[in-house]
């Protein structure tokens, strides 16, 4: 994959959106700052198509749970280049900006891929609206005893009503650690995993592992374990709902190395 990092200019937030949504509270206090901008060429092995990449942290007061994935169908949102030229939005995600123990004040993280400015373009402007998610109820699943096993453990857990689905726990050996894994739908909003030997000893897990599917997200760490263990005590807790908070966004963001005039 091909792909270079534009110089990032100026970067404005804005009070004037261009799309209003509905029965969505706006974030408190929320501040926009852009992160990355990168340009990406087609690549036929990868079946990448010419596109825009945005990444940006949002900052906020509001007394929420922490934020968690939500991906949005991008109708409140409007690209525009220099050139006048409207860019379609492809896709539009929120998360959290690390991979688990999220919490209240964590940052929103957003990414943003739009169609690829003309190439006469010195900038592209986004103006709208954007939707993150937060975590509201922690749960915890009921403790599962996992054997240290050569050829690796795996169990499922169902999750607490009303959901339906469920999520799956595998522990592997990788040298002289074990790997524990969480692997749920792209909608299970995994918090944090406690890991003791048989013992009672707390585990710290090395690594974050964080893989996301359109479908499914997975989150791993590495454990060392003593040499006489041979189980583990495993704890996941996970957030069982959501809320939804909006953040109005008007950013004119330079591509070609010009100093751009305030938005």
């Amino acid at each position: 994959m091909k792909c270079f990092s534009a110089c990032l200019f100026l970067v404005c937030s804005a009070i004037h959106p261009a799309v209003a949504s509905t029965n969505v509270p706006l974030l408190r206090d929320a501040a926009l700052h852009l992160s990355f901008l990168r340009i990406l060429v087609e690549d036929p092995v990868t079946k990448i198509i010419p596109q825009l990449l945005l990444g940006m942290s949002c900052v906020y007061e509001d007394q929420l749970g922490g934020p968690v994935f939500y991906e949005e169908a991008p109708e409140e949102l409007v690209c525009t280049d220099s050139t006048g030229r409207s860019l379609k939005i492809y896709r539009v995600s929120a998360d959290a900006t690390k991979a688990s123990g999220v919490g209240h004040g964590d940052p929103v993280w957003f990414a943003v891929a739009i169609q690829r400015p003309d190439p006469g373009a010195e900038w592209v402007r986004l103006r709208g609206f954007l939707l993150c998610a937060f975590a509201d109820d922690l749960v915890e699943l009921p403790a599962v005893v996992l054997p240290l096993l050569e050829e690796g453990t795996r169990v499922e857990l169902p999750l607490e009503k009303p959901r339906k689905d469920k999520v799956a726990l595998t522990l592997e050996k990788n040298f002289n650690r074990w790997n524990l894994k969480v692997e749920g739908r792209s909608d299970f909003y995994f918090n944090s995993m406690s890991v003791r030997e048989e013992n009672g000893l707390p585990l710290k897990g090395r690594g974050d592992l964080n893989s996301r599917g359109r479908k499914m997200r997975m989150w791993g760490k590495d454990y060392r374990v003593s040499a006489r263990c041979r189980s583990l005590r495993v704890v996941v807790s996970y957030w069982n709902k959501r809320m939804f908070r909006k953040v109005p966004v008007d950013m004119k963001i330079g591509l070609g190395g010009a100093a751009i005039p305030g938005c």
